[in-house]
């Protein structure tokens, strides 16, 4: 089995976690995320911030 590891498990690291599960053969590839966290917060305003959409009041 081919094993395939994802550093870092913040949005970008999820969202292609979730991208390749879809895009490879399961059978054939083992997805394995590494974070020095153990948790993960996601709220979807978090992405506002790094693009520049924010608005404060």
């Amino acid at each position: 089995m081919k094993r395939l590891i994802i550093l870092g498990a913040g949005t970008a690291g999820t969202m292609m976690a979730n991208h390749l599960q879809h895009e490879l053969d399961t059978n054939e590839w083992e997805i394995q995320i590494i974070d020095e966290r153990v948790e993960h917060h996601y709220q979807p305003g978090y992405l506002f911030l790094p693009f520049d959409i924010y608005q404060g009041s």
